[in-house]
């Protein structure tokens, strides 16, 4: 992840994400920080196929190069920062969302 996806990850901290794993696993938490090729997540819930949620002690530190895909997770349709502004509303029906 370069310089362009650090602003991108910015505009996203301090929301619910979902992190699959290169490994097959994944971690769901609020992304709390990024930079320097780590994610670091609060609240954090280490996921794996056919398991129960296992609720991750302290901060879960990722090393980006492990990461598929960061998923913002919607929350109530509002950021659970009062710094980052709402999600705009679904379209209407019959309009088209880009």
């Amino acid at each position: 992840m370069g310089r362009r996806d650090r602003t991108l990850l910015s505009e996203v901290e301090r929301r619910r994400v979902l992190i699959p794993l290169k490994s097959g696993a994944a971690l769901r938490g609020v992304l709390w920080a990024s930079g320097d090729g780590l994610l670091v997540l609060k609240a954090a819930e280490y996921l794996e196929e056919n398991h129960d949620p296992v609720p991750v002690d302290g901060e879960a530190i990722v090393e980006t190069a492990n990461v598929e895909f960061v998923q913002v997770l919607p929350v109530d349709n509002r950021p659970l920062s009062s710094s980052l502004p709402p999600l705009p509303p679904p379209p209407a029906a019959g309009i088209r969302a880009w």
